[in-house]
């Protein structure tokens, strides 16, 4: 979550200011950056979520019966 915020301020940023430079293909080029570290990201975590469920429970709590339902696929 916080990447995502950080991500999303800095690129607000850039565009602002190259909106008022009136620089569009800058705008397009921050954006797209923005939108591809953004997919990457979420695509890592999702392979972590996937293959490995229980360590990245482990980093929240230590209760063995949590992260057990937490695991267990459906």
């Amino acid at each position: 979550m916080l990447f995502y915020s950080g991500l999303a301020i800095g690129a607000g940023i850039l565009t602002a200011q190259y909106w008022g430079k009136k620089d569009r293909l800058s705008i397009r080029r921050v954006l797209s950056t923005a939108c591809m570290f953004s997919i990457i990201i979420s695509f890592l975590f999702f392979m972590a979520s996937i293959g490995f469920p229980s360590i990245l429970m482990m980093i929240f709590t230590n209760d063995a019966e949590l992260i057990m339902y937490g695991t267990k696929l459906s």
